[in-house]
């Protein structure tokens, strides 16, 4: 499983509970929830994919975060301005 593999922690409360998703309000877009998202971030923040931002709960992926995104997931983040 991808999520073994890439370290996240399988109990089963991860394995069983469907992966929500919320409106952030502040940019009004979607963005999932629940302890896979609690999880998958912990462990960008441990790969310093991604960093802490500025505003309060924010994030801003890393230049190794966008290599890492690219390679692991096929894709690269949008950039901010």
């Amino acid at each position: 499983m991808w999520t073994q593999e890439f370290g996240l922690t399988s109990t089963k409360k991860f394995l069983t509970q469907t992966i929500p998703y919320h409106v952030d309000w502040t940019e009004r877009k979607f963005h999932i929830a629940g302890p896979f998202a609690l999880q998958l971030t912990k462990k960008l923040l441990t790969l310093q994919w991604l960093e802490e931002g500025t505003i309060h709960r924010s994030v801003r992926v890393t230049p190794q975060g966008y290599q890492g995104f690219v390679a692991e997931f096929g894709f690269k983040p949008a950039e901010k301005e």
